[in-house]
C-alpha cells in the first residue's frame, strides 16, 4: 500500500487534541508521536524529491551523448 494519499494533518491535529485532554505526561507522549510524524512527513516529502532527481539523472546516464568530432579535411 502507498502512503501518498495518508493526510497527516489530520493525525496531528488530532494528536494536538489528545495533548490538552492528557494533562502533562500524556501531553508529552503525544507531542513526541506529533514530532515523528511530522518527521516521516518531511521524510517523505524529500524521498519523493529525491526520486524524482534518481530518476532525471536515470535517463541523463541513458542517452547517449553525441560527441562532434572535428575533421580538419572538411570545410
Amino acid at each position: 500500500m502507498l502512503w501518498d494519499d495518508v493526510d497527516l494533518s489530520i493525525a496531528i491535529s488530532k494528536l494536538r487534541q489528545l495533548q490538552l485532554e492528557d494533562g502533562d505526561l500524556g501531553a508529552s507522549y503525544w507531542y513526541r508521536i506529533e514530532l515523528l510524524l511530522k518527521d516521516a512527513e518531511r521524510l517523505r516529502a524529500e524521498n519523493s524529491q529525491l526520486s524524482k532527481e534518481l530518476a532525471d539523472c536515470r535517463l541523463k546516464l541513458a542517452t547517449p551523448k553525441v560527441k562532434k568530432v572535428h575533421c580538419p579535411h572538411r570545410k
